[in-house]
């Protein structure tokens, strides 16, 4: 037992923070008490962190492995740009500077265009069964004369439905089809509303082949017999071919 927990009258002593700070032997319980306290604190808060931050971390690992999973069972590939890739194939074509051949070969009937552009100005010959015909003009103004020193007179486009003069309705066909086994395919559906033409049969498919030089388109073939078909209300065979070269070399010319 101890006397000094006790008062003269033998009761105990009631807890005095003074005695404490005063008793040496006391002091250093108490600090000892404190340090063990603050230590076993420290503990538990470390642990419960750690138990914190590993349950979040699986949390988060099971999360990405759902995600990871997901994925690998329903992998998706990014499609390619389809557009951007015909439009750096037309870039030469959209220059508008280049000389052209069109061999168009309508019901059995071949007509050979040749001519150059220049922006927004035609200069091109028509020769079909032997007869010449000569046309100069702007995309909204072409005249045409039967003979080369003939008188010019107004006139409109040699083209039947489609108005391949225009790269940017052939463009608008390509952007329109579907590419299938390294041809272009597109609906009469389709073509009629580049046309604005009302196409029966709009499910039937004509066919477009594109040829490259360097990357970029030089010779197009159109096989629009189901859409000329349509539009001439008779079975006919509908076959042209547009070439182009020289593209950028053509010098600026006056059109009469």
């Amino acid at each position: 037992m101890n006397y000094n927990e006790y008062d003269s009258n033998g009761n105990k002593k009631k807890f005095n923070l003074i005695d404490i700070i005063n008793d040496k032997q006391k002091r250093s319980r108490a600090i000892l008490l404190i340090y063990l306290v603050f230590f076993i604190l420290l503990v538990i808060m470390v642990r419960f962190n750690l138990k914190s931050s590993l349950t979040k971390n699986n949390e988060n690992t099971e999360a990405n492995n759902t995600e990871n999973v997901t994925n690998n069972n329903q992998e998706i590939t990014p499609e390619p740009n389809a557009n951007n890739e015909l439009n750096e194939m037309f870039s030469d074509i959209d220059l508008n500077n280049y000389e052209f051949k069109y061999v168009v070969d309508i019901k059995n009937s071949v007509s050979t265009i040749e001519g150059k552009r220049y922006n927004n100005k035609y200069l091109f010959t028509l020769e079909n069964n032997g007869s010449i015909l000569y046309f100069s003009g702007t995309a909204n103004y072409i005249k045409v004369r039967e003979t080369e020193d003939g008188e010019y007179k107004l006139n409109g486009f040699p083209y039947v439905l489609i108005n391949y003069f225009d790269s940017s309705v052939i463009k608008d066909l390509l952007n329109k089809s579907r590419l299938n086994n390294g041809l272009f395919e597109i609906s009469n559906e389709s073509i009629s509303t580049i046309a604005n033409k009302k196409l029966s049969n709009s499910d039937a498919i004509n066919n477009i082949e594109v040829f490259l030089k360097n990357n970029k388109i030089n010779k197009i073939e159109l096989d629009l017999s189901n859409a000329v078909s349509s539009y001439m209300n008779e079975s006919v065979s509908a076959k042209i071919s547009l070439e182009y070269n020289n593209f950028g070399l053509i010098e600026d010319f006056d059109i009469e």
